[in-house]
């Protein structure tokens, strides 16, 4: 159902209505089509347990007194911007597919009915059609143009408030749209006029090879997406929506390109409403293969209020706003928020120290730091700590307010940088000015490194593999490394700017965490089902939350979670799936920094699956063919005791991986055959009764 948010009114005309619900169409049709549908314009949904709409059959017995006293089915809710249909049970099929509740007794077009709130004994109307002092014949006239008999009445999408049939069915001040008899197009959904956010600025990040168009709005609203129409040259560019999984498009007139962070901010094509928990709200459109440079304007047309997925909202021009996009300049433009960011630095000045650096952050800026030490700022003489800025470094920088970082140098000379890389956790910052896949940006560095995380996600190196997890680095960001050994970073050369090809999409997260209010985070991965979430808690905090991914290693789904706290914090768990909440048994300590479970070897929470194979089963290895590793998965429908041996083509015994008792569920194992020749070899297991056999190929 098509779903607008709105600012709502008070009327102050007769009767004082409550601003909550009102009537929104009323149909009395041919034999038994007859509906009444009511609209939440708030932004929380109501329970219609406190709701009731009595009437009269046409004369009233006592006028100005209900004879019937008509409640709601028992738990009936509204959704915000949403409608409730009550219908005839014997109504057209069109009405009952929209239908929530039937009711028999429905008006013939001249019975008075009231939308009130409150009890039988006590109760106050908020809405009318017709009304309850006398009988008014067959029909109720409406607005001078028609009636409620045979007639189908839509509420004017100016109207937000109930009101007086007095007033609302006068010529003069004429709430309602009149249609003829069998008329149900806007049955379903209820069109408002929307007082539309307010864009209080609309600036370019511009990077070597994609610009983001960041737009910031004054209040917190519910958003669906935005429309941006090239007025020049619409070949230059093309876009790369920043949904769930990027997928590139053609950038065109009418079409709306949509931006999830995996916060609380963004946007959500397939239709999910996300409500900001901060007062700005920052979307990026990402402009990807410019063929040439030069002016290039863009107008904003559109902002959407919440709508039905699949529908396009043809709205008036909200903003035309134009900007010029060029050659790219030297110089960032960060945006930090209130609480903990974390940010690095790719240009360098002639003068590095903080003061300079963070200029434009003022006072908005309290604390600083990097691996090794840290400065205050004070008021009246600046920062105090630690004396410049180092490129290499990622920061972790405490704001008080929103503010944006902006400096101006010559781009870092990447290539010609290195990074020392000790062995355990490493802070440090992203050089080039163009965004890169993890493996081409740390492609240096190998299997030296584990794992690397952002402020909100992490990836973890896979032998054969790779990097699985967060998918790119980005100018601007700071990072943790965690190595194995001790190294030398220089980044690669980033690719042209076609990221995130998992294409993945992510659905709306059932909870939201305020990531910025914590210093700290550490890692947890589990296995889940497919479209399940896993949620951390502190008490009833939220303290992370993800949803399960295809892990390809082991043909199974896992869920990578940052959770965020302090240090001996116990964090608790629950899932979501299929729309209900589970909480766990099992709880974790929060340990900075820490890495509890893989996607190869995840921690197992009971109840967090229910992923027990049906059969006995050995799966294909996979990369093949390999080298030198490969991931070999099985799966057990009971407890067993499990050999797992590798031949060569002549049927010798190469190496057993496993000989051992395992638990029934998924598992698998790494095989490294880094001192053998090419060749076909075999993997055999045997558990029970149950004995299979897989080729694989190695080639070197």
């Amino acid at each position: 159902m098509k779903k607008f948010r709105i600012f709502m009114i008070v009327l102050s005309i007769g009767t004082v209505f409550t601003q909550n619900l009102f009537f929104s169409e009323y149909a009395e049709g041919s034999s038994n089509n007859k509906y009444l549908e009511i609209y939440n314009p708030g932004n929380t949904t109501i329970s219609l347990d406190g709701y009731a709409y009595p009437s009269v059959g046409n004369a009233p017995t006592i006028p100005g007194e209900y004879e019937y006293w008509n409640t709601f089915s028992l738990g009936a809710t509204i959704e915000p911007g949403d409608v409730y249909v009550v219908c005839h049970p014997s109504a057209d099929p069109i009405i009952l597919a929209e239908c929530d509740e039937t009711f028999l007794y429905l008006s013939n077009g001249n019975d008075g009915l009231a939308l009130v709130q409150g009890t039988e004994a006590n109760f106050v109307a908020i809405d009318w059609i017709g009304d309850w002092n006398a009988d008014p014949g067959s029909s109720w006239d409406v607005c001078g143009i028609g009636g409620t008999q045979d007639q189908t009445l839509v509420r004017m999408p100016s109207i937000n408030s109930g009101n007086n049939w007095s007033i609302s069915s006068a010529s003069e001040t004429c709430e309602w749209e009149v249609y003829p008899s069998e008329t149900w197009t806007n049955l379903g959904f209820h069109e408002v006029d929307s007082q539309l956010p307010e864009i209080v600025q609309l600036s370019l990040q511009q990077g070597s090879t994609q610009y983001s168009i960041d737009v910031y709005l004054a209040t917190p609203e519910i958003l669906r997406g935005f429309q941006f129409e090239l007025t020049d040259n619409p070949n230059i560019f093309s876009v790369v929506q920043g949904s769930g999984g990027l997928a590139e498009s053609n950038f065109g007139n009418e079409s709306v390109y949509n931006n999830e962070t995996g916060t609380v901010l963004g946007f959500s094509m397939d239709g999910y409403e996300i409500l900001p928990t901060e007062s700005a709200l920052l979307t990026t459109i990402y402009l990807n293969d410019p063929i040439s440079y030069g002016s290039v304007e863009f107008d904003l047309q559109n902002v959407y209020i919440s709508g039905q997925q699949g529908i396009s909202l043809d709205f008036e021009v909200l903003n035309t706003l134009t900007m010029e996009v060029s050659q790219p300049d030297d110089g960032i433009s960060l945006q930090l928020y209130s609480g903990w960011n974390w940010f690095s630095v790719n240009q360098i000045g002639d003068d590095m120290s903080l003061d300079v650096v963070l200029e434009t952050l003022g006072d908005g800026a309290t604390l600083i730091k990097n691996q090794t030490g840290f400065a205050t700022y004070y008021d009246s003489f600046g920062w105090y700590g630690l004396d410049e800025i180092d490129v290499t470094s990622l920061y972790m920088i405490y704001m008080s307010l929103l503010g944006t970082l902006e400096f101006t140098g010559v781009p870092v000379d990447f290539e010609n940088t290195p990074i020392n890389l000790s062995t355990g956790w490493n802070w440090i910052g992203y050089l080039p000015q163009t965004e890169n896949n993890l493996d081409g940006a740390l492609f240096s560095i190998g299997e030296s490194a584990s794992m690397i995380k952002s402020q909100t996600e992490f990836a973890t190196y896979y032998d054969g593999f790779g990097w699985y997890g967060m998918e790119i680095l980005s100018p601007g960001s700071g990072y943790m490394i965690n190595m194995n050994s001790d190294s030398v970073l220089v980044y690669g050369t980033p690719a042209l700017a076609k990221v995130n090809t998992n294409t993945k999409v992510r659905s709306e997260l059932n909870w939201t965490v305020d990531y910025r209010s914590f210093e700290h985070n550490m890692t947890i991965t589990t296995q889940l089902n497919e479209g399940d979430q896993l949620a951390a808690f502190v008490g009833d905090e939220c303290r992370g939350v993800t949803e399960a991914t295809y892990f390809p290693l082991t043909d199974t789904y896992t869920a990578n979670l940052m959770a965020y706290g302090e240090e001996g914090e116990e964090l608790i768990f629950k899932v979501y799936k299929s729309g209900v909440e589970v909480s766990l048994s099992e709880t974790i300590e929060f340990v900075v920094n820490s890495i509890v479970g893989n996607d190869i070897e995840p921690v197992l929470f009971k109840g967090a699956t229910e992923l027990i194979p049906t059969e006995f089963g050995l799966s294909q290895n996979y990369p093949n063919p390999f080298n030198p590793k490969t991931v070999i998965g099985y799966q057990l429908v009971v407890n067993s005791e499990v050999a797992l041996d590798i031949y060569n083509i002549n049927g010798q015994l190469i190496e057993r991986l496993v000989d051992s008792r395992k638990n029934a569920g998924y598992h698998s194992v790494i095989w490294n055959a880094e001192n053998l020749p090419s060749g076909l070899y075999f993997v055999r297991m045997t558990a029970a009764d149950y004995v299979n056999t897989q080729k694989m190929l190695l080639v070197k």
